[in-house]
């Protein structure tokens, strides 16, 4: 008799807790759409004025030295730099990182700024590089939004260096100009901006520089 109360009792506090329990176990449960992979890009033009002046080059190289991640925009002394971007985000209108001015100019050579890229988790997503720039505002961070049919922002990051300064630096270059590169995290548009010339679209949808996307 007492055993099967003893069972009884056993039995009534197992389901107690089991009851205590369910809550949480439904709170834990993964749902669906939460499990739903969001798809992230940031594509990124020329950030000066629409006038190429040199094609695909090293991104630390000189003009016609070779194939690489950079272009040279044609940019007046002292003109304004852009990080311009169009960005995408698949599941709405948030944000999807933020970017940071860093000054990585040294005490010689060209001047240069980077804007480094993280996303909204902190992950590095490599840096956009201008070369023969200055800015006003080193460290300044700004935040980059995304939407299904594409966020355009641009902000001024710096300024295009005067030239003979630079050369006085040790800095090889010919003029002033926007020579804008990016780590190899970015994928360079190569089927475009083949030849020298104006391109006044490079400002429209799919008329990228460099782009990067992946996966949350």
């Amino acid at each position: 008799m007492f055993a099967r109360r003893g069972r009884s009792r056993t039995s009534l506090l197992l389901l107690v807790a089991l009851g205590a329990l369910t809550p949480f176990m439904v709170a834990l449960a993964p749902d669906r759409e939460a499990r739903a992979a969001i798809s992230v890009a940031i594509e990124v033009h020329g950030g000066a004025t629409s006038q190429l002046n040199c094609q695909w080059h090293p991104a630390f190289g000189a003009c016609g030295t070779g194939a690489g991640s950079a272009l040279d925009w044609a940019n007046a002394r002292g003109s304004n730099v852009y990080l311009r971007t169009r960005s995408f985000r698949s599941d709405g209108t948030w944000s999807i990182g933020t970017g940071t001015i860093v000054n990585r100019s040294g005490s010689t050579g060209c001047y240069r700024i980077d804007v480094d890229i993280v996303d909204d988790f902190a992950f590095s997503k490599g840096s956009l590089i201008y070369l023969h720039t200055q800015t006003w505002t080193p460290g300044w961070s700004v935040t980059i939004h995304g939407s299904p049919s594409g966020y355009w922002q641009q902000w001024v990051v710096g300024f295009t260096s005067d030239h003979i300064e630079e050369q006085q630096r040790g800095c090889t270059t010919t003029g002033p100009h926007l020579h804008q590169a990016a780590s190899s995290a970015w994928t360079p548009a190569y089927s475009r901006y083949q030849v020298p010339g104006s391109y006044p679209g490079y400002l429209n949808p799919g008329q990228w520089q460099h782009r990067q996307s992946w996966q949350w």
